[in-house]
């Protein structure tokens, strides 16, 4: 992913590398997804539970960089995709600006073939994330 920047100077922007993105072939969509692991999915901040802000920050960065230069990738979807803990499953569907956001847990220690299809269904869902932005 690229920063819609205008460098001038000497001193370079750092890269942005999030752990996977997928880019439909046709449309240029894409989902992009950021893997963490945590002893707790989430913060807790005033008894609430909370989204870890450094990762939403930084989804916020990945996802944004997507509106500028290619036009073909606005509306992007970001995944952050937690390994499950004690607390148990976890899932946030919401928007940051313009585009799909989710955040889910994902249980590890299940079959890797149910894993794939907890996979595939999140990407799946992603395309209603979508229609409900267009209504």
């Amino acid at each position: 992913l690229y920063w819609n920047d205008d460098a001038w100077s000497g001193v370079s922007l750092p890269v942005m590398e999030p752990d996977i993105v997928l880019e439909h072939k046709r449309s240029g969509q894409r989902v992009v997804i950021d893997t963490k692991w945590y002893s707790s999915a989430v913060s807790r901040h005033h008894g609430r539970e909370t989204v870890h802000s450094n990762n939403l920050y930084q989804m916020w960065s990945y996802l944004s960089s997507q509106d500028g230069k290619y036009p073909e990738h606005r509306g992007s979807t970001g995944i952050l995709l937690y390994a499950q803990t004690i607390d148990g499953s976890r899932r946030l569907r919401t928007r940051i600006d313009a585009h799909p956001f989710r955040v889910h847990t994902l249980d590890l220690s299940r079959r890797w073939q149910l894993i794939e299809c907890y996979l595939r269904a999140l990407v799946r869902a992603i395309n209603m994330d979508r229609q409900d932005l267009q209504d």
